[in-house]
């Protein structure tokens, strides 16, 4: 199966020190041999290299796993 995945950018909006940003994204790509799936936002603010305190648990049936080396 050839895969292609598509990004379309648009809604660009000037930011101080960072040029234009696209508050319009979407992303298109193959999901099975006939569907594809698709991701669409539309942002309304973005900021950038904002310190930010996400806070999550895993709950205590999922247990840890160790990911495999994928360098080359």
């Amino acid at each position: 199966m050839n895969r292609i995945a598509i990004a379309e950018y648009g809604d660009y909006r000037k930011m101080k020190g960072y040029g234009n940003i696209p508050y319009y994204r979407k992303f298109q790509f193959p999901y099975t041999n006939d569907e594809q799936a698709t991701i669409e936002m539309q942002l309304s603010f973005i900021d950038i290299n904002v310190p930010l305190d996400i806070k999550f648990s895993i709950p205590m049936r999922y247990e840890k796993n160790q990911l495999a080396d994928l360098s080359y």
